[in-house]
């Protein structure tokens, strides 16, 4: 069994909607936090502290379960992936106490420049940090921040996945045989528009809404949800997604058009089940109409990207932590 590259969430996906960058993301990061240490002093209660974890700007951020009333804590059992647009960015820690009636406060905040790894990409390894509450010292946070750039062929680009490939996943873990995981990578799935939707007669269009939601299985929360659009049978949302993906040959992919109307509950209008390689495979440089299975007719215009992760040979522990 491959092992999980989402301990905390099923699959990674930053950010969300539509702001990914233009440039995609260049790599991932894999986070763990190892101990916390709170140097303050508490009279009334020790916190109940967890950790917030994200790119500083970015409103997609990841959480640490939370420590019951200690000012020492740890999260080893736990690891956050995180995409990577650029490595002037700065990964970021706040530290929070958990209340049980009230919104949680701010201990500290701890930082850790991604420049860092420009040279040497795990770096990141064994790093201790201040934690700051308006500049005053309140703790130690010790972490382990490995860096997994794309790959990249000769030309720059990134590279292709390679077809012939084996299903062995022991092959593609063995740091002694590879030194890529070909099968984990980036996927990029743009949204574009869908034709020909129908809906039930009686439904008022007026009052529609429509929506696509992207997810690995049918039950699972979406990756992804698209903004919504004015009824047509010829709606655009261009909404991009990218995520983090383990194992492209064994992911499917589940596309859901969702028609919303007034303050009802979305309703599935159609939808589309299939393997994420054979999305990847059949794709057309302008992207693949796919028709849509659950409704009378209509079909989804998408475009989807593969990136591969280049994860160093001679460094077992990183492979390993994917």
């Amino acid at each position: 069994m491959m092992p999980s590259l989402y301990r905390n969430s099923a699959y990674l996906s930053l950010p969300p909607t539509n702001s990914v960058p233009s440039t995609g993301a260049i790599g991932v990061l894999r986070v763990v936090i190892q101990t916390l240490d709170i140097t303050q002093t508490y009279i009334v209660r020790n916190p109940n502290p967890f950790v917030q974890l994200g790119i500083r700007g970015s409103n997609e951020v990841q959480s640490t379960s939370w420590e019951k009333s200690t000012c020492s804590a740890n999260w080893v059992k736990e690891s956050f992936s995180i995409l990577v647009y650029s490595l002037e960015d700065v990964l970021e820690f706040r530290v929070r106490d958990r209340h049980r009636l009230t919104k949680s406060t701010s201990i500290g905040v701890a930082v850790f420049p991604l420049a860092q790894l420009k040279t040497d990409a795990y770096v990141g390894v064994g790093q201790v940090a201040q934690v700051l509450d308006e500049g005053e010292d309140v703790g130690r946070i010790l972490f382990d921040v490995l860096y997994y750039p794309v790959q990249e062929n000769e030309k720059g680009d990134s590279s292709q996945f390679n077809s012939q490939r084996s299903g062995s996943i022991s092959r593609i873990l063995d740091p002694i045989l590879t030194s890529s995981l070909t099968d984990s990578g980036l996927a990029s799935i743009h949204i574009i528009e869908a034709d020909n939707l129908q809906t039930d007669r009686s439904m008022h269009h007026r009052f529609c809404r429509l929506s696509v939601t992207l997810s690995l299985d049918w039950e699972s929360r979406p990756l992804h949800a698209t903004q919504t659009a004015h009824f047509s049978e010829t709606p655009s949302w261009q909404s991009k997604c990218e995520f983090l993906c383990a194992d492209r040959i064994n992911t499917t992919i589940v596309v859901k058009v969702l028609v919303t109307e007034l303050d009802n509950e979305p309703a599935i209008l159609g939808h589309m089940s299939l393997p994420l390689d054979n999305l990847l495979e059949t794709m057309q440089e302008s992207g693949t109409w796919w028709p849509l299975t659950g409704c009378t007719s209509g079909r989804l215009l998408l475009f989807a990207s593969w990136k591969s992760i280049r994860v160093e040979s001679n460094n077992r522990n990183s492979i390993y932590m994917l």
